[in-house]
């Protein structure tokens, strides 16, 4: 089979331009810099560093800024004394998160009129996640994280709040 210029030509620039590619990925330091989302410091484990003149212009803002953020989740306590935890993103999807917050809010509200209603139904959907496990009681906590810094990735330990809080407790009929 015979191949004319063009293709040829064609052929020897991918070739030289893959080179260009691996050769740019070997220069720019593999580990750190392969993917810009890896260095991201949301998804990445690499520690960040901001540079130092940045900081010291910015020092009194990040004096000022003491950020402290709250989560609320449900605790089950199933009648043999197990407890399971459920956050708002466990019970429904993630873009039903409002209805959730609101089925939270509205069932632990002694002023809400749809208290019993939102109730059977955060029962409902519990006992779609564990149909085999029997619910004595559902408590509402709120989790407060106070130490959180912007400059450190992750800002906060999910698992170790500052403080936990009972806010409220239902007992399943």
């Amino acid at each position: 089979m015979q191949t004319d210029y063009s293709e040829e030509k064609n052929l020897l620039l991918i070739k030289i331009s893959l080179m260009l590619i691996l050769l740019g990925l070997v220069i720019v330091e593999t580990r750190i810099r392969l993917w810009p989302i890896v260095t991201w410091s949301v998804y990445s484990t690499y520690e960040s560093e901001y540079p130092k003149a940045w900081i010291q212009d910015n020092q009194n803002t990040l004096d000022k800024y003491q950020a402290s953020v709250y989560s609320y989740h449900l605790k089950a306590i199933t009648e043999g004394g197990k407890f399971l935890v459920f956050f708002p993103g466990d019970l429904l999807p993630v873009d039903r998160d409002t209805i959730n917050k609101k089925l939270m809010q509205s069932a632990f509200d002694d002023t809400s009129l749809d208290k019993e209603k939102a109730r059977e139904t955060l029962m409902d959907i519990i006992q779609k996640h564990y149909p085999e496990i029997k619910i004595k009681t559902i408590e509402k906590w709120r989790l407060d994280w106070d130490d959180i810094n912007i400059l450190s990735s992750p800002p906060l330990d999910n698992r170790k709040p500052s403080k936990e809080k009972l806010v409220g407790t239902f007992e399943i009929r």
